[in-house]
């Protein structure tokens, strides 16, 4: 079975004088359509792209919106955007999207709550940190395209395959999922050992499963394709997101 894993690409980071700017500039859109939470996504972003990924990523835009598959929330449903189906049909992928056309990442207007004139990052349900994940989650799509194809010097490098309009780097044979390949399964373990995830578990291609089913220590398909949302300690969010999800 294998299971692979990746440290950081081979690239310089970004110097923070260029990320400063750019952040200014795009901060100061987000907040004049939501104050406080435009400020506050750029700044999670931040704090992830140089703890995370060794300030490697140049910053994207960062908007919110209807990200995936139909929204059922009241949020999405009164802001009168059309609606429309991901290509992955994963639950984290419905509350954000990594567009590679316009270097841009859309989050889904549910991670937004209210008070008073001031927005914040914040699930209903889930709390904070589960917006966070979202965002993470995201993150790792843009620097696998951004960076780890960006620096490839080969389209036939292992996990790469062609270009796909997720820009995520799909093998030709896994029907347009972006989870299962070496690349985001690379990032999965390399990021796990920095974070407060499930203890003692991998992640593996799904194709080298046997078949009795995912192993003892072992991520499954879906946990893989959700992380790090299925691999949090219980507790870690303000509800259970399997629970969340069934609904």
């Amino acid at each position: 079975m294998q299971t692979p894993t990746s440290s950081l690409a081979d690239v310089p980071p970004t110097s923070e004088e260029a990320l400063h700017k750019r952040r200014r500039l795009l901060s100061g859109g987000a907040e004049e359509l939501h104050s406080g939470a435009g400020w506050e996504i750029y700044q999670v972003w931040r704090e992830k792209n140089k703890r995370l990924f060794g300030r490697q990523m140049q910053h994207c835009g960062i908007q919110f919106g209807l990200a995936g598959r139909a929204c059922r929330s009241r949020t999405c449903r009164s802001s009168g955007e059309a609606t429309y189906r991901a290509a992955c049909p994963d639950e984290p992928c419905s509350y954000g999207r990594w567009w590679p056309e316009g270097q841009v990442i859309t989050l889904c207007r549910r991670l937004l709550h209210r008070h008073g004139r001031v927005w914040r990052l914040y699930h209903e349900r889930l709390g904070g940190r589960f917006a966070e994940d979202v965002l993470l989650h995201q993150m790792m799509h843009q620097y696998i395209g951004a960076v780890r194809r960006a620096g490839s010097q080969s389209a036939e490098d292992p996990g790469l395959g062609d270009e796909s309009s997720e820009g995520t780097g799909l093998d030709r044979s896994l029907e347009g999922s972006p989870h299962n390949n070496s690349l985001w399964v690379g990032e999965v373990n390399r990021l796990s050992e920095a974070l407060e995830t499930t203890g003692g578990t991998v992640a593996a291609l799904p194709e080298d499963e046997s078949n009795g089913g995912t192993p003892d220590g072992i991520l499954s398909p879906r946990e893989t394709a959700l992380w790090p949302c299925l691999s949090r300690p219980e507790g870690y969010y303000e509800a259970d997101p399997e629970a969340v999800f069934a609904e």
